[in-house]
């Protein structure tokens, strides 16, 4: 053979065997596709698979072959078989993944029984998962439309929806069944949530969807309260001329509607209910008219509303009066409002407690330093013998005593306690109450 035979000989050898980057790239694309096939097929057909394999027979390829004998010379010796990549009966090398795990070359048993089990665990696990997310969002459904459960403040959806304004939702709910009326376990209505935010919009629904606004929670408390108690005048004007509610109604203790509009000092609503020929001068159980409920809030404008519709300085049975209630409460522009349109800003009641007293029992310091300004007696006593002082002393507020000090002098601040039979131990007459209780309280419950 000459020289050129052989070079010829070797380059067709070379081009007839694959190169090592021509194997690698073939043997990945085989992997990957019978990756996809073996996900597809259950763990136990691949076991079967592996099983009937032909391990020691070699593939070949015939048309690598059939290339190199159409191209070698005759006389050029055969080239050597490559190694081939051994396959299974589907065409997966060996080497590709399973379901869980790799197949071995030796396909030792063990490892594919192995694999078989973690492909099983995995079907099980993710057989709970999706039993268990079935299970919670059954749970969430029933939880969003379960219609008469109740938060922590008595209030289910309905109530929700219709103390926000939301009227779409409340007609889902109507479709649902939802009973639009229910009160919860103090009496309090859905309407009564609408009230309180002034949607008008949904009390007409409620009405037209056959909802009864008359109805009364706790305490003899009715929409209408609702409405008069958070200001809202067109609510309270929709429950009278289209729902026909009767604004007349009290509540316990005769509390009125006006009562509760003065303490909260909505005046459009005061003029409103004057429309209505409401009267301003009514007392409630204790004696107490709108204009005591406008003192104890401080409501000022509440009470320049009322003077010349009521009485301002009208007692109680025992001889309490606004003032007092504007002291107590520390409220000075109103004890100056009631001073300004001559009221007796230290006027006593039936047991000698002044406005002073009050005042001091309270920790009202503001209130004493304007009544100290207008000229108003601080050591002035009760029936018992007791001074703002006493009061102050009592329940150890010590910058009210300070202050009764400074005003008063020390002689006059320590001169002329009570004598024994003046301590204030003596029992309220057919109440069993004891006067050890603070006065400021004792007096109310009894007085009113």
């Amino acid at each position: 053979m000459g020289a050129e035979e052989i070079a010829d000989t070797a380059v067709l050898e070379q081009d007839a065997q694959p190169s090592t980057e021509q194997q690698v790239a073939a043997e990945s694309s085989a992997v990957a596709e019978m990756s996809a096939e073996a996900d597809d097929q259950p763990t136990d057909m691949v076991a079967a698979e592996l099983s009937a394999e032909a391990i020691d027979q070699p593939v070949a390829s015939p048309k690598l072959e059939s290339s190199t004998e159409a191209t070698r010379p005759s006389s050029a010796p055969a080239p050597s078989a490559a190694p081939k990549a051994k396959r299974s009966s589907a065409g997966r090398p060996l080497s590709a993944p399973l379901a869980n795990g790799f197949a071995s070359e030796d396909h030792d048993p063990a490892q594919l029984e192995q694999a078989k089990m973690e492909a099983e665990v995995w079907r099980k696990k993710m057989k709970e998962e999706a039993a268990a997310l079935r299970s919670l969002d059954e749970a969430r459904i029933d939880h969003t439309l379960n219609l008469d459960r109740f938060d922590k403040q008595g209030k289910t959806v309905i109530h929700v929806a219709a103390g926000q304004g939301h009227l779409k939702v409340l007609r889902f709910l109507k479709g649902l069944g939802a009973q639009l009326g229910k009160p919860n376990a103090t009496g309090w209505t859905p309407a009564h949530d609408a009230c309180g935010n002034g949607h008008v919009h949904v009390l007409r629904f409620l009405l037209d969807a056959g909802v009864d606004l008359d109805q009364v929670a706790y305490g003899g408390w009715t929409l209408a309260h609702e409405t008069c108690s958070k200001g809202h005048v067109d609510a309270l004007r929709f429950l009278h001329e289209e729902a026909k509610v009767d604004l007349h109604k009290v509540a316990n203790g005769n509390w009125t509607l006006a009562h509760e509009a003065a303490g909260k000092g909505h005046v459009e609503i005061l003029e409103f209910l004057e429309r209505l020929k409401v009267n301003f001068g009514a007392a409630n159980h204790l004696g107490r008219t709108p204009a005591f409920a406008a003192a104890h809030g401080g409501m000022v404008e509440a009470l320049k509303f009322l003077k010349g519709r009521a009485d301002l300085g009208k007692r109680t049975s025992c001889g309490w009066t606004p003032a007092h209630e504007a002291a107590g409460q520390g409220h000075v522009e109103a004890l100056r409002y009631l001073h300004e349109v001559g009221l007796d800003v230290n006027a006593a009641n039936d047991r000698g407690r002044t406005p002073a007293h009050d005042a001091a029992a309270n920790s009202r310091l503001e209130v004493l330093r304007f009544l100290h300004s207008i000229g108003v007696d601080l050591a002035k006593r009760t029936n018992s013998g007791w001074t703002p002082a006493h009061e102050a002393t009592s329940h150890g507020h010590f910058k009210i005593v300070r202050f009764l000090q400074d005003a008063l002098g020390k002689e006059a601040y320590l001169g002329g306690a009570a004598t024994d039979t003046q301590k204030e131990s003596v029992p309220f007459p057919d109440d069993g109450l004891s006067w050890s209780m603070p006065p400021a309280i004792s007096g109310r419950l009894v007085c009113g």
